[in-house]
């Protein structure tokens, strides 16, 4: 097996679900919901706030496609053919770590573009490093740890009921409390 068809199978499958467009879609739709009550309703809010709007719908989505990695192959048994050797769990989590970075790359380019589109029409002024290289970072650490959350519980736990829910209440919390910026 290798890395490239488990990770261009996982890209494949990511771009053909319909509700990661539709997840995108909400937190776009959270976004320039701020930006209209900036504009035309003269709203106190910084890009700051934008970025934490299309946060509130986008940091849970990302974490339940980063655990839906995993729990594809969970509920259908073909885990157990991909950790049939060294080699095969080798190219497997490294396939999936580049299927979680793809996804936090594409969380994060929407958000880069949202506040880039945001700044434009507010006429506020366009900071390369804060619009566009730290919500891709961002995005990309926060798949990241999910993918390994999901996969340290699920190998502590050998229950994938319990650590897909573990995970997904652990990114509830995190983005109800906690701001990306």
């Amino acid at each position: 097996m290798k890395v490239s068809k488990v990770l261009m199978l996982e890209m494949k499958n990511i771009l053909k679900n319909r509700w990661l467009y539709v997840s995108l879609i909400i937190s776009i739709v959270l976004a320039l919901g701020l930006v209209y009550a900036i504009k035309f309703l003269q709203g106190p809010f910084t890009i700051k706030a934008i970025s934490g709007f299309y946060g509130i719908g986008s940091t849970v989505a990302l974490a339940v496609f980063c655990t839906k990695l995993y729990v594809d192959d969970l509920s259908s048994g073909t885990v157990s053919l991909f950790f049939s050797n060294k080699k095969n769990r080798r190219s497997y989590f490294l396939g999936k770590l580049l299927a979680a970075i793809f996804l936090g790359i594409l969380f994060g380019g929407v958000c880069a573009i949202v506040l880039i589109g945001a700044s434009y029409y507010l006429g506020w002024q366009v900071n390369l490093i804060g619009y566009i290289i730290k919500p891709i970072l961002i995005y990309v650490l926060f798949s990241v740890f999910h993918m390994e959350l999901f996969f340290f519980n699920w190998n502590i736990l050998q229950k994938h009921e319990y650590a897909y829910c573990n995970n997904i209440n652990y990114s509830t919390s995190c983005s109800l409390s906690c701001r990306a910026y």
